[in-house]
């Protein structure tokens, strides 16, 4: 999977990237049920999440998280809990997904 693959790249550039953590996916799901989390709480979720992160990646002067592919649920969110971050999302074509699954 292409976003696997950014995970592991940015990983192996020394970016502290975690993958799919379980607190982002509950937030998804709080945003698909019709109540969105705060942005406050996004906020202190990630920033928790960092310090966490910095443990693991010690070396590393970048981080990233790759959410899983209902993650987007809280762009809008987490952009407005970080102005200032730098974001990126990767986009796949449904039909090649699909097609991937053999």
């Amino acid at each position: 999977c292409g976003s696997t693959c950014l995970h592991r790249l940015l990983c192996a550039a020394g970016v502290g990237c975690v993958s799919e953590p379980c607190w982002f996916d509950d937030l998804c799901r709080m945003r698909m049920s019709g109540n969105p989390p705060s942005k406050e709480l996004v906020r202190a979720l990630h920033l928790i999440h960092w310090v966490s992160a910095r443990r693991l990646f010690p070396k590393a002067t970048a981080f990233a998280m790759k959410p899983k592919s209902y993650g987007h649920q809280l762009l809008v969110t987490v952009a407005a809990a970080f102005p200032a971050a730098s974001h990126l999302f990767v986009y796949r074509d449904a039909r090649q997904v699909v097609g991937s699954f053999g």
